[in-house]
């Protein structure tokens, strides 16, 4: 059962995580964690979205971010 999704707010700080079943790699080579900070430089410039820092692992990152004004 999948959890109910949480609200967003703009003046909320949010640790963002995926990591892989089994602690399986998800990153092998250095395009593959190339493609994820690209998409996440992508992200920023497409909405009011800070990105405070991140951390990519083999087999899972970290984003903390801030939405910088309401989305709807």
């Amino acid at each position: 059962m999948s959890r109910i999704a949480r609200g967003l707010g703009d003046s909320l700080i949010y640790h963002v995580l995926n990591r892989e079943n089994g602690r399986h790699e998800v990153f092998h080579k250095e395009q593959d964690y190339k493609v994820l900070i690209d998409l996440m430089r992508e992200a920023k410039n497409k909405g009011p979205l800070k990105i405070f820092s991140y951390c990519v692992i083999a087999n899972h990152f970290h984003i903390i971010l801030q939405l910088t004004q309401e989305r709807y």
